[in-house]
C-alpha cells in the first residue's frame, strides 16, 4: 500500500525527503520481517493475496525502477552507474560521481581482476 499511496512521485521523481521517507519504510519492514522470523520462525500471520494483486505489485515495482532509471539516465544516452548517497536526520541525497572518478574506480577493478 505504501508505495501506492506515494505513486505520484513516479512522475515528479524523488525529493530528498522522500527519499528518506522510502528508505526508512523499507528498513523498517526488512528489520520487521527479520524480526518475525527470529521470533516466530515462518509462524507469523499469513494473509492470502489473489493473482492480480500480485501482478498490481508487480507492475508498480517495474514503475518504480523504471523511474530510477529514467532518473540515472545521462545526455548522452548513457546512465550514471555509480552515485554518491548522503544520509542526514530527515533526507537522502544522490549526487552522481563523476567521470574520472568511474574510470578510475574502473581501472582499479580491472587491475585487481587481472591480479587474481
Amino acid at each position: 500500500r505504501f508505495f501506492a499511496e506515494n505513486k505520484k512521485i513516479l512522475e515528479t521523481g524523488f525529493s530528498d525527503n522522500e527519499r528518506r521517507l522510502f528508505a526508512d519504510y523499507l528498513g523498517n519492514a526488512g528489520s520487521n520481517y527479520r524480526n518475525g522470523i527470529c521470533e516466530k520462525s515462518f509462524c507469523g500471520i499469513k494473509k492470502e493475496i489473489t493473482a492480480i494483486e500480485l501482478k498490481s505489485f508487480a507492475v508498480l515495482c517495474i514503475q518504480y525502477m523504471d523511474q530510477s532509471i529514467k532518473a540515472n539516465s545521462r545526455e548522452d544516452g548513457l546512465y550514471h552507474s555509480y552515485n554518491l548517497i548522503s544520509f542526514s536526520d530527515e533526507s537522502v541525497s544522490v549526487r552522481h560521481l563523476c567521470q574520472c572518478l568511474k574510470i578510475c574506480l574502473i581501472a582499479v577493478l580491472w587491475i585487481s581482476q587481472k591480479a587474481k
